[in-house]
């Protein structure tokens, strides 16, 4: 489930890729007087609801209801590649994500170095 507040998708890895993000999670040093409450709350929030996938007869990936529901998935579902995951979108959010991230074009335009 997504870590940000204001973006609803699920996250979805290969299992050795989850360990070490799990592993990396945990390794992470925060700093701040909220630190523990940060980790503690990506744990709760991100690490502990995970589940391992689970496939039906025909080959879909069968998502838990409670998943779906977080994640706002109901009928029309994007499905992105996000470099070592990928991730499933309710198609209303991820237009407003894609509205969002075309207001920030220019910056991005602005890296130096960077070629996308």
């Amino acid at each position: 489930l997504s870590p940000k507040e204001n973006l609803r998708y699920l996250d979805i890895y290969p299992s050795n890729r989850w360990e070490t993000t799990v592993m990396q999670i945990l390794d992470s040093q925060i700093d701040g007087d909220d630190a523990s409450a940060v980790q503690e709350a990506l744990l709760a929030n991100y690490i502990h609801p995970a589940q391992e996938a689970l496939l039906d007869k025909q080959g879909r990936i069968l998502i838990p209801q409670e998943h779906r529901s977080a994640a706002g998935l109901t009928k029309d579902v994007v499905y992105t590649g996000d470099i070592k995951k990928f991730r499933l979108w309710a198609l209303d959010d991820w237009t407003r994500y894609r509205e969002e991230a075309e207001q920030q074009k220019q910056k991005i335009k602005g890296l130096k170095g960077v070629w996308i």
